[in-house]
């Protein structure tokens, strides 16, 4: 079974903009991807391994009204 890795996600406050941060390998990690979508109705996100394999192939949000969505 393989460990967990995913990227950490950040939502620039000003823009809304949606951008993601993949491990480089070695502990850290590589400059920000800019997904190109808006990402301002969300509070939180946490991706889910549900399979296993160490991949995310699903995302948990909590929008900031309250409500969750997978």
């Amino acid at each position: 079974m393989a460990t967990p890795t995913f990227s950490m996600s950040a939502v620039d406050k000003r823009t809304g903009n949606l951008y993601l941060y993949f491990p480089d390998g070695q502990g850290a990690f590589d400059s920000r991807y800019d997904v190109g979508v808006n990402f301002d109705f969300a509070a939180f996100q946490a991706p889910v391994d549900n399979d296993k394999d160490g991949y995310s192939e699903s995302t948990w949000h909590i929008e900031k009204e309250g409500r969750l969505t997978y």
